[in-house]
């Protein structure tokens, strides 16, 4: 499940799994998908995080 955190004055949606935040629900969705499938964070998707935990 992605969830939203305030990061600064902008939103960040954030993957459950790893906790990585991106700017756009997609690339959220992509990534929680991602670590599910694979038991790890996908390094290209982890490049576009704005947030990380």
């Amino acid at each position: 499940m992605v969830w939203i955190k305030n990061v600064g004055m902008l939103p960040a949606y954030v993957c459950d799994c790893c906790g990585f935040g991106y700017r756009d629900a997609g690339t959220a969705f992509e990534c929680e998908a991602y670590c599910k499938g694979h038991k790890s964070c996908s390094m290209e998707l982890a490049k576009k995080a704005v947030y990380r935990p």
